[in-house]
């Protein structure tokens, strides 16, 4: 987990997201910390940003899975 200990995220009123790629950091402030603000945002870039963070987990998901199984058949004893 980051250190948050610059910023108190409780005292933070609104997050302004500005584009889709800036959206990465969102579940760590609204699940992590005491943030309890609002999150603005366009719509294109709620929906652009939902379909980014989905792609992003599935390939973390497929690449994770993929090294996962390369190792196994490849480790020498």
């Amino acid at each position: 987990m980051p250190d948050t200990g610059l910023i108190d995220f409780g005292s933070i009123d609104v997050v302004l997201i500005s584009n889709y790629t800036t959206m990465m950091a969102l579940p760590f402030i609204t699940e992590e910390t005491k943030f309890r603000g609002i999150v603005l945002m366009t719509e294109p870039t709620l929906q652009f940003g939902r379909i980014f963070m989905e792609e992003m987990i599935d390939y973390l998901e497929r690449t994770a899975t993929s090294r996962g199984s390369k190792r196994c058949g490849k480790e020498k004893y």
